[in-house]
């Protein structure tokens, strides 16, 4: 491993979206089912409900947001500016 000063934020970055990708991929997968649009709209309700305990998902949860792709660009553009943020 590298021995700058900047190479455990690096790793740290490479992890993160690491386990987004991985994480998008088996949520994809997790979710293709015939109750899928039951599914999501139950959790949107919770999540609605309780906007309080989750104010950024709520802000930004689709009733039917199907587009895996659209949602996976959100998500790195959420992760990438929390990583460009200086500490």
């Amino acid at each position: 491993m590298l021995r700058h000063p900047w190479s455990a934020t690096l790793a740290s970055a490479a992890a993160s979206v690491s386990g987004l990708v991985i994480g998008t991929t088996s949520a994809q997968l997790a979710w293709r089912h015939e109750q899928e649009t039951v599914a999501r709209q139950t959790m949107n309700e919770h999540v609605r409900q309780n906007s309080a305990e989750y104010p950024v998902f709520a802000e930004t949860l689709s009733a039917l947001d199907e587009d895996w792709a659209g949602h996976f660009d959100r998500s790195i553009a959420f992760l990438l500016a929390g990583l460009r943020q200086p500490r």
